[in-house]
């Protein structure tokens, strides 16, 4: 499989990108992405940012085409998440920010920002661990664009605390997802 990665000039911010040449489509489907105009209008509606842009992330929205963008900003607070959406021609507007996220996402890089797909939809998830803390306590968060929210599970010395909207019995998937995912978080720091 060939890759390229090339850098994309936002304003004065550089951001690599990997783009794979080689992906094979499945049959009957038709290229989707964004146009050259759709790019530029991405990058036209980005509004002041709190730090400089880290990682950048495309995804699906319900099933549609790959339109939709995540960015992860790290600034002086720390890391925050920023969903843009797409509004059709070249017009993008900031769906949800989380705002700056906790200390226990302080240490993270721009490879902890990616798009995951649990179930019938793509999700956007990002994680961290604290300062001085790795891995004792780690964070991890899952942006549902569907649902326009975000779903936090937090390790701390061996106990997993989850964000209270994860708690009720229609996110059980959730729930479980999260589980799954500081499992993987834990087993990954913690092996020789």
């Amino acid at each position: 499989m060939k890759s390229v990665i090339f850098f994309v000039i936002f304003s004065t911010v550089i951001v690599p990108l990997s783009l794979n040449l080689e992906s094979p489509l499945p049959k009957g489907s038709s290229v989707d992405g964004l146009t050259v105009d759709e790019f530029k209008g991405l990058a036209d509606s980005i509004p002041k940012l709190p730090g400089q842009i880290q990682s950048v992330v495309f995804f699906r929205e319900s099933g549609g085409p790959i339109k939709n963008a995540a960015f992860a900003i790290l600034g002086d607070a720390g890391w925050q998440i920023i969903i843009f959406e797409h509004k059709g021609g070249a017009r993008f507007e900031v769906k949800w920010r989380s705002g700056p996220l906790d200390d226990s996402f302080r240490v993270s890089s721009a490879g902890a920002l990616r798009v995951v797909n649990p179930w019938d939809e793509d999700q956007i998830e990002f994680e961290g661990c604290a300062g001085h803390n790795c891995p004792g306590v780690f964070s991890i968060m899952l942006y549902a664009p569907s649902r326009n929210l975000a779903y936090i599970a937090r390790y701390v010395n061996g106990k997993v605390e989850y964000s209270s909207n994860s708690q009720s019995a229609d996110n059980g998937e959730v729930r479980e997802f999260l589980s799954q995912e500081v499992e993987r978080h834990a087993t990954n720091f913690h092996s020789p």
